[in-house]
């Protein structure tokens, strides 16, 4: 008979398959055996035309059959191991503290062009569809806030009170939606509040749409800053302007 590597053309009979399972239970590898094993899998796996071939035929199927169930023995012997303690990356950095230097270096890294470009918007790993802002609009941004407050002279429209400190939270004015509709950031439909008032309008709304409408329609809007970027680029200065006014308003102690 020739010599030489034959291919199979048909596939083997289930009976030859059983056959062949049955003969090999209860049998144990030798060490040398799986070391082979192990040595010739590694090497099998290890190449990427082998890694394309599994992955290709592997797309679309099941790794485990519909309606898989563990065996009692598998499920005891994955509950034991899960209960095993084991290192997690807060223990590990538990007590740990980053030199100032690294940190400034990660600060730097973080807030560069490049890095906000490839990790932000769609290419960030915590993209859900553009709803960051929900319920509001992607219009209304600070920008867009600075211009209302540049608007309304960082005043309050009900009790025409000054915004002194836009940092401290007891002072801060708020651009309330007239309508109480977040997404519509039409200009006429915004308005400077205090803390005080912006909340007192959220009480008996039908009263204070129809007030604040018509206190809007009212007004001549041309003094609407046409772009925010310059007032975001002298919002510290602004503030200090702010905080120097009330400063001198103060009566001395």
């Amino acid at each position: 008979m020739p010599r030489g590597v034959y291919i199979r053309t048909k596939p083997y009979s289930l009976e030859y398959i059983e056959q062949q399972r049955l003969s090999h239970l209860g049998k144990r590898l030798s060490a040398q055996t799986k070391a082979k094993i192990k040595a010739s899998l590694l090497i099998y796996y290890s190449d990427p035309e082998n890694r394309a071939k599994i992955s290709q035929a592997m797309k679309g199927k099941r790794t485990r059959p519909l309606g898989y169930h563990h065996s009692e023995r598998t499920k005891i012997k994955i509950g034991i191991s899960n209960r095993k303690p084991k290192p997690s990356c807060s223990a590990f950095l538990t007590g740990r503290k980053l030199p100032t230097s690294h940190k400034h270096n990660l600060s730097l890294a973080h807030s560069t062009p490049e890095y906000k470009e490839r990790y932000s918007g769609e290419n960030s790993w915590s993209w859900r569809g553009g709803i960051s802002r929900l319920p509001y609009s992607f219009d209304f941004n600070q920008e867009l806030k600075l211009r209302i407050k540049e608007r309304d002279n960082y005043t309050c429209q009900l009790c025409q009170a000054r915004e002194v400190n836009p940092f401290y939270s007891y002072f801060y004015h708020h651009i309330h939606h007239i309508d109480y509709n977040k997404s519509n950031s039409d200009g006429i439909n915004l308005i400077e509040l205090c803390s005080s008032c912006n909340a007192k309008v959220n009480h008996n709304r039908d009263y204070w749409q129809v007030y604040l409408t018509t206190y809007q329609n009212s007004r001549d809007f041309s003094r609407l800053p046409k772009t925010g970027q310059q007032l975001l680029n002298n919002k510290y200065k602004s503030v200090a302007r702010r905080v120097n006014e009330c400063q001198n308003s103060m009566p001395p102690l």
